[in-house]
């Protein structure tokens, strides 16, 4: 191998000398070998204009230079975000061979305004500072502000105004954007529709006035299609002005009984909204009894209903005020009738269901609701099938009235239904003492399934009464088996006359023309009176079949003593069948197989039967409620 020569070796030694320093350098920038930063200067703007949470572009710069001016390489330089929550990619930076150093994407934060970027080096005394003026992001969306929530009253003005900032995405408020305000639901108005946000990005309505209507009302307030807020309220109904009678009109009871339903009330404002929470106040009139409550006050749908009404101790008519306001009042009345003195015996000739016997005691009750006076009592004595209906022998003393009731099989159901009549009576006064009631048990159980067996039962006890079965041997009754009989008693006129009756143009009281016997003559006429209790037919399921002062007035024409106050209300025209309805059915009644035997005050068979009887009174009952005061079924302020 040549040897080195002592000039190459020492180029040797001295190449590697300075390769080592050089590595040493990299290390130790701060090293004698390299200059020392001692500024920094901005290579790009500090001023700068963006958007918040945008990233700054040009990315800012700076160079650090030595004490001679010349570019410091590989020194840290520190870049900090000011106070507005920007963030930097990498917070310390290497300046390049060229001293300089870039910010590695400074993200502005979400709130407008300046933020700032510095710039430092260590041992360097002035940092450069880069600001930036962050303007809002486009307006984007909508806070409430001032948010009413009520409850208001209905066609008020909603305080205080509805009112929104509009904003960014990030929150900033944005001005001079237009915000319109509609009404959503609930009607009313709003005034000042289109708003411009102001220097602090608020936009208020003019003015919302609610609708007439309770419930939830709505507002919205809309920016656009970017945005929209919306103002529920709650709003209740006004100050009571009307008062509506929804349950319990027009009822009778018992002398010191309690009202079988307590009436309610329905309590509304003007707009006929239900005012809830409302006092309503109960106060009987005179000697109408007393009530359990004096007030009350109305629930969610405005209805206050009145506690247990006992009724008065006087025969006539009860009546409390009900009042939901000053000025807004409404009498509700009871008919009362008295303690009746009218005694019905039921006798069962075959097996009933308790449900059936039920059926018949009810029948027998309402009818004692009607006719409250005592009849002489009557001893009979009778062998066994002497009313013709398979009766046992008869030893005891009637009070009043005694009926037999016979449940077989006849021919089916929707057939002949039964018979039922008087087969005695009072040689006196021409009244029942014993009466019969024969029904066909395949009509009875269809008559239950349809919940019309109470009205049909009535309906034949009314028969053993005497109406339809007596009235020609009281002489009641014109024109018998031609196109137009009628009934002549004055009481029966008078209360067709009370229903309305006046209206019709023929003889009063029509009386059944068709229908073959067991219905024509014997009943009112269906094409006049149509759902009264006492016509040939009975109406469809459903459907009222009163007993009306018609009725009542032809039992005080026979001579009972009757009281006016039990009826069922009935109005002529306005309770007639809509000939949509479905026809009413036959009911198909046998006619009596003989006339009634007349029985003295002995229990004998009289001589000499009256067979025309009328009642001769010095006064008509009946007419009693002709004055009565009639039911209202609403009210308004006055």
């Amino acid at each position: 191998m040549p040897s080195i020569s002592r000039l190459a070796r020492t180029s040797i030694v001295v190449a590697s000398v300075i390769a080592s320093f050089a590595c040493s350098n990299k290390e130790h920038p701060s090293s004698p070998l390299a200059p020392a930063p001692a500024s920094i200067a901005a290579q790009t703007s500090t001023t700068i204009t963006a958007t918040v949470g945008s990233v700054v572009s040009p990315a800012p710069a700076v160079r650090v230079l030595s004490a001679s001016g010349e570019p410091v390489p590989n020194v840290s330089v520190s870049f900090t975000v000011g106070e507005k929550s920007g963030t930097v990619g990498n917070p310390t930076v290497a300046t390049d061979a060229n001293g300089v150093a870039t910010a590695a994407e400074w993200v502005l934060g979400s709130v407008a305004g300046a933020d700032t970027l510095t710039a430092s080096v260590t041992g360097v005394a002035s940092p450069v500072v880069f600001t930036a003026t962050a303007a809002a992001a486009p307006a984007s969306a909508l806070v409430a502000l001032s948010s009413p929530s009520g409850p208001f009253a209905v066609a008020t003005s909603v305080t205080p105004k509805p009112s929104v900032r509009v904003t960014d995405a990030y929150g900033n408020a944005i001005s001079g954007a237009s915000v319109a305000f509609s009404v959503q639901s609930g009607g009313g108005s709003a005034v000042g529709g289109s708003v411009t946000s102001d220097a602090n990005g608020i936009a208020s309505v003019g003015g919302w006035t609610l609708g007439t209507h309770s419930g939830t009302q709505t507002l919205r307030a809309s920016l656009g299609s970017s945005a929209t807020q919306d103002f529920n309220v709650t709003v209740v109904a006004g100050p009571p002005a009307q008062m509506l009678l929804v349950a319990g009109a027009n009822q009778y009871g018992r002398v010191g009984t309690v009202l079988p339903l307590s009436p309610a009330v329905q309590v509304l404002d003007k707009y006929s909204n239900a005012v809830v929470g409302g006092s309503v106040t109960f106060v009987p009139v005179g000697a109408s009894g007393s009530l359990s409550k004096s007030s009350t006050t109305t629930n969610g749908q405005g209805l206050a209903t009145m506690a247990a009404w006992t009724l008065g101790a006087a025969e006539g008519v009860d009546s409390v005020y009900v009042s939901a306001a000053p000025g807004l009042w409404l009498p509700v009345y009871a008919r009362v009738v008295p303690i009746s003195q009218f005694n019905i015996t039921l006798r069962y000739l075959t097996p009933a269901t308790p449900t059936q016997q039920a059926a018949f005691q009810r029948a027998a009750d309402r009818w004692r609701d009607i006719v409250i006076g005592d009849l002489k009592d009557v001893t009979m004595s009778l062998p066994a099938n002497a009313c013709g209906v398979n009766e046992p022998p008869l030893n005891e003393t009637v009070d009043d009235l005694l009926i037999y009731v016979g449940l077989d099989s006849i021919d089916g159901p929707g057939n002949v239904l039964g018979a039922a009549s008087p087969c005695y009576t009072r040689n006196s006064n021409g009244l029942p003492i014993i009466g019969f009631m024969h029904f066909d048990t395949a009509d009875v159980a269809q008559l239950e399934a349809n919940n019309q067996l109470d009205d049909v039962i009535r309906h034949e006890m009314g028969h053993v009464l005497g109406i339809g079965s007596l009235w020609q041997s009281f002489g009641l009754l014109t024109g018998a088996g031609t196109s137009d009989p009628f009934f002549t008693g004055t009481s029966a006129r008078q209360g067709f006359s009370a229903i309305g009756g006046s209206a019709y143009v023929g003889n009063t009281v029509p009386v059944e023309n068709v229908g073959g016997a067991g219905t024509a003559g014997s009943h009112w006429r269906e094409s006049v009176l149509n759902s009264e209790l006492m016509t040939g037919y009975i109406s469809p399921p459903g459907t009222r079949m009163p007993l009306s002062l018609v009725t009542i007035g032809s039992l005080e024409d026979l001579g009972y003593t009757i009281t006016p106050w039990g009826y069922d209300v009935f109005t002529f025209g306005v309770d007639l069948r809509s000939s949509v309805e479905a026809p009413a059915r036959p009911l198909f009644e046998l006619p009596p197989a003989r006339v009634p035997i007349a029985i003295d005050d002995n229990g004998g068979i009289a001589a000499e039967a009256r067979l025309s009887i009328r009642a001769l009174r010095s006064g008509r009952r009946v007419d009693l409620a002709r004055n009565a005061p009639r039911q209202l079924e609403s009210v308004k302020s006055r």
